[in-house]
């Protein structure tokens, strides 16, 4: 399955039993848990998340039987504050009024559950008022099977990433640096 990757480190948490198991592969990680299995980039080049999509249809593949409910897509983006201009997403309408009411304000998180096309976005936006926005996008597709699983695999990973930024841009102006 990996016939270009000399080294396989095989990762157990041993200070915490309960969180993920992971298999370092090459550019990629797969994690798994008990209710998940995670294919992972360690950097994100397009090779990478070709990669990744191959991985991802090969384990579709090699367990067909397996139950699966979602496949996500996830994308991650932190955002420097003093270079970017996020005021209007960053303040909320009650945020005086909280603070008049002597709330200390520590975060703001705004989720957003869009369709654009056949696609189900889930964007989170946080900021702890610190000097970074974090936004996560993530691309959901409820599946039955691995059959629909597959199909959703053939969406290009790098192909999404670049609409993602184009979108940061458009509707963020924050450019491709991210």
């Amino acid at each position: 399955m990996f016939p270009d990757v000399e080294n396989i480190s095989l990762l157990f948490p041993v200070s915490n039993p309960s969180l993920p198991r992971r298999l370092e592969i090459g550019s990629i990680i797969l994690e798994v848990s008990n209710a998940r299995l995670s294919v992972l980039p360690k950097d994100t080049s397009a090779e990478t998340f070709e990669k990744m999509q191959e991985t991802a249809s090969k384990l579709v593949e090699l367990f067909p039987h397996n139950p699966i409910s979602a496949v996500g897509i996830n994308f991650g983006f932190s955002v420097n504050t003093t270079e970017h201009d996020l005021s209007d997403i960053l303040t909320s309408k009650d945020s005086n009024l909280l603070s008049d009411q002597d709330f200390e304000l520590q975060a703001l998180n705004v989720k957003r559950k869009m369709k654009k096309g056949d696609d189900t976005i889930n964007l989170s936006i946080s900021y702890d008022y610190d000097d970074s926005v974090v936004f996560d996008w993530n691309f959901h597709y409820e599946v039955n099977t691995m059959e629909d699983a597959k199909v959703i695999f053939e969406k290009s990973i790098t192909t999404l990433k670049e609409d993602t930024v184009k979108q940061l841009e458009a509707i963020y102006g924050i450019s491709d640096e991210v």
